[in-house]
């Protein structure tokens, strides 16, 4: 430190300066500064906190006392005679010799400082205070004005908050859930120990680091975008997919609230992870699963539809040419028969063929319609559609807009029997006598079957409840079946306004459907 004598100039008042170590220079007239110690002299005496003012010499050493206010004796418990005789060094238990140095150096550089230290009470107790000591120079010397604040109450909320903070962070580490902290630049301050099992991440990779996040390995702005809403907007409940350290894809579902100041600025985000991870992959066997028993339920259809066929032939071709030959046989033993009491039973007996053959027929058409194969499903169609009309009076209006026949013969079989069973609800629930079937093509690649009647129509919501009559277990049917192939049923219906029952399938290959399905079961197998 260097010291220079008032420089004195004919008119200027005494200007005392204090030059440290090349810092700026702090100028005080004489005549000010003592108005300045008088006002403070007596405002300090009615002050609760403590007041001390002292001189340092020139190896920087704090020097006695040369003024104190009642605050400083009620503080302390020492008179203000005994005060005015002691030093900083003497009342201060905290701070060591080097330590004062140190603080004195810092006070010259700067012209004032804050510090926290302990000051000794006369009954031998400390006091923990808080210190805001000022520089200034007086008749050429320079001397300290220190003001001491009890910092007792502040420190022990501290010590609470500290305690409430490592009770906080107990409480989150003992939650399943994965929870990080992240600031308002990104950078992550705080992860459980939840996160660090389910995420593979220690503490110590991931603290303080900034987006992007290891776990996110792909979708940057994706993700980047959506911390950005997170943070600032909040999140509730959105499914993310990540990956860990290792590699595994864990899912979860991510719950984020923004903790803002008193002015509204983002402090800080804290995000919930809740593990879904072996949900989905629980969903995902699931889910095969039931594609797989879908599929079962296809292969099903098909071979109880190859079955029908096999019979039906069967049927045609042995005892439909069987009674056939019967037929014809009585017809020649009838005609060489001369007595009319024969004939008449030889006569039933043909009748009872006649019967039979008709019966059979009826049951070929119904275990496998012949013209389905055989002819067009447009012919299919008005053979049931004449049947339904001959059996039930059902009085059917029929519209094909299909440009061509080319549909894949187990889409027009479902279909068949998919519009079968929606004629027989049509007799059974709707309570008329007439109906309007619509075929078309919804897309290139999707057929759409229309069934409308203008019958007495049903409550829509009562449609869950349809699994539990089994008189509906066909409509269940068509729409799982259809769902299998890729398409979905449309129920449009009010009370008194009839119904219209829509399905759209898809016509695309039949191979091409049940690929897939064989490779997941071999894949399951395997």
């Amino acid at each position: 430190m260097n010291w220079r004598e008032p420089i004195v100039r004919t008119g200027i008042p005494a200007i005392h300066f204090i030059t440290l170590s090349g810092s700026k220079l702090w100028p005080l007239t004489e005549k000010r500064l003592t108005e300045r110690i008088t006002t403070l002299s007596a405002l300090f005496d009615n002050m609760a906190d403590a007041v001390f003012l002292h001189e340092i010499d020139e190896d920087g050493v704090p020097g006695i006392f040369v003024e104190v206010n009642e605050g400083a004796s009620q503080m302390l418990g020492y008179s203000r005679n005994e005060l005015l005789g002691s030093s900083p060094n003497s009342i201060d238990i905290f701070l060591k010799k080097q330590d004062i140095l140190i603080l004195v150096r810092q006070l010259f550089l700067n012209g004032h400082l804050t510090f926290q230290s302990f000051l000794k009470k006369r009954d031998g107790s400390a006091v923990p205070v808080e210190i805001h000591a000022h520089l200034f120079s007086f008749q050429g010397k320079p001397m300290v004005l220190s003001i001491a604040r009890d910092d007792s109450e502040r420190r022990k909320n501290e010590a609470l908050l500290m305690e409430n903070e490592e009770f906080s962070s107990s409480i989150l580490d003992q939650s399943p859930n994965a929870i990080f902290v992240v600031g308002s630049d990104t950078r992550i301050q705080y992860a459980n120990k939840s996160f660090v099992k389910q995420f593979g991440y220690s503490s110590e990779e991931i603290l303080k680091r900034p987006a992007p996040y290891p776990w996110w390995r792909e979708d940057y702005w994706l993700n980047m975008g959506e911390l950005r809403i997170a943070m600032h907007e909040g999140v509730i409940g959105k499914e993310k997919r990540f990956v860990r350290k290792d590699g595994e894809e864990i899912w979860g579902e991510i719950t984020a609230v923004p903790i803002r100041d008193s002015d509204g600025r983002l402090q800080y985000c804290v995000v919930t992870w809740k593990d879904l991870t072996s949900y989905r992959k629980l969903e995902e066997q699931i889910s095969l699963h039931q594609h797989q028993l879908q599929y079962l339920s296809s292969e099903l259809y098909v071979a109880e539809e190859r079955e029908r066929r096999r019979i039906s032939t069967d049927l045609h071709d042995s005892v439909g040419q069987n009674l056939a030959l019967s037929h014809i046989k009585l017809e020649m033993l009838k005609s060489q028969i001369k007595e009319k009491r024969e004939k008449d039973v030889v006569q039933d007996i043909l009748s009872l063929i006649d019967r039979s053959i008709q019966g059979m027929r009826t049951l070929i058409f119904e275990l496998s319609p012949p013209m389905l194969y055989e002819l067009s499903f447009h012919a299919a169609v008005e053979w049931l559609i004449d049947k339904m009309e001959e059996e039930h009076g059902l009085c059917i209006v029929f519209n094909d807009f299909l440009v061509s026949d080319e549909i894949p013969m187990d889409i027009k079989i479902f279909l068949f029997r998919a519009l079968r069973e929606l004629l027989m609800n049509i007799v059974k629930h709707a309570k008329t006598n007439e109906a309007i079937i619509t075929i078309s093509r919804f897309d290139p690649w999707t057929v759409a079957l229309e069934v409308k009647d203008d019958g007495v129509g049903f409550d829509l919501s009562m449609l869950r409840e349809l699994g539990r009559d089994p008189s509906n277990f066909g409509l269940l049917s068509i729409r799982e079946r259809v769902n299998y192939l890729g398409g979905f049923m449309q129920i449009q219906t009010l009370l008194g306004e009839g119904t219209k029952v829509t399905l759209f399938v898809p016509v695309e290959k039949e191979e091409e459907r049940f690929g897939d399905v064989h490779e997941e079961s071999q894949d399951s197998a395997g």
